[in-house]
């Protein structure tokens, strides 16, 4: 091949009719996450034998913006005649917003000389951070542990009860009842037989409302929140229904997102590969903010809320 005029993208294709069709299997990442990108090389020439040039090669992908890898991975031909490469880049800048075009070259066997197409640019979506989903998130805030508030229930026989947080604490409580107030001649002591009852009933009650605050206590809190995950994804998937299109996809996919980080063990192809179709409508050019999003959608994340939930019982 001729050395004058060869472009950097060239890596030894020669015939007519070129095309490199790219690829991402994510839209939506974090800074410094990784995307797998694949490229799809069609042609008339000797594609069994094309290579994959530099993805910065000609303008394409700056290394500035992503960590290129290193060498020219190798394609695999298909039964169509195309040969795929795969290649994993990093995206370095936040301020990213779109994967550029990746220019690949040819030598035009008609035309005597080279020639260069690229790739169509892929909307990129890069955040700062992360947000960690923990259990506390899940359960919408579980307040930390405060210092014991004593707050005595004011009555001349109420036993000396505190109340700590969420629970009820009766140790050192003298629940007998005051010697004035013991059950005399037939005569309204105290108010008679109402405030009578009272006294006795009252530290009934706070026992049993000590045993139930106990109770509360005893619970699997990891339970509680995953039953609060699953809750909550269901209410968003319902509001996301009656959102348009590119907001209800995008409500749609952080929900399930928020669910698998409560529930690691959920996590499957399936819901992976509903996230990415939810963030391809949200990006795609024609999506729009009024139209209402199709009932397929929500319907679809409620069937996998619903799987999520039988598997974590």
């Amino acid at each position: 091949m001729p050395r004058r005029g060869r472009p950097e993208s060239f890596a030894g294709a020669v015939g007519n009719g070129f095309s490199l069709d790219v690829t991402a299997d994510r839209t939506v990442v974090q800074a410094g996450e990784r995307i797998e990108l694949t490229l799809t090389l069609r042609g008339d020439g000797n594609i069994d034998t094309a290579g994959l040039p530099s993805l910065s090669a000609d303008g394409s992908l700056s290394p500035t913006s992503f960590g290129l890898p290193s060498g020219s991975p190798g394609g695999i031909l298909q039964e169509d005649g195309s040969k795929v490469f795969t290649a994993k880049v990093r995206v370095l800048d936040a301020n990213a917003t779109e994967i550029p075009a990746i220019a690949y070259s040819w030598f035009d066997t008609e035309a005597g000389a080279y020639q260069t197409t690229r790739s169509r640019p892929i909307a990129l979506s890069v955040k700062s951070g992360g947000n960690v989903v923990t259990a506390a998130d899940a359960i919408g805030g579980v307040p930390t542990p405060e210092t014991p508030t004593e707050t005595p229930v004011v009555g001349a026989a109420t036993p000396n009860v505190t109340l700590t947080g969420r629970s009820f604490t009766l140790t050192g409580a003298d629940l007998s009842l005051a010697a004035d107030a013991r059950v005399r001649a037939p005569r309204a002591t105290f108010g008679g037989v109402p405030m009578r009852a009272t006294l006795y009933a009252a530290p009934l009650a706070l026992l049993a409302l000590a045993w139930l605050a106990r109770r509360r206590a005893t619970i699997d809190p990891e339970r509680l929140a995953r039953r609060k995950a699953i809750d909550r994804a269901r209410q968003e998937i319902d509001a996301a229904a009656r959102a348009g299109q590119r907001n209800g996809a995008e409500s749609i996919a952080a929900a399930l997102r928020r669910v698998v980080a409560a529930l690691p063990e959920s996590r499957s192809e399936e819901i992976d590969t509903f996230v990415a179709e939810c963030e391809t409508l949200v990006y795609a050019p024609d999506a729009s903010a009024d139209a209402p999003l199709e009932a397929r959608w929500s319907a679809r994340a409620r069937e996998l809320v619903d799987a999520i939930e039988r598997n974590a019982s």
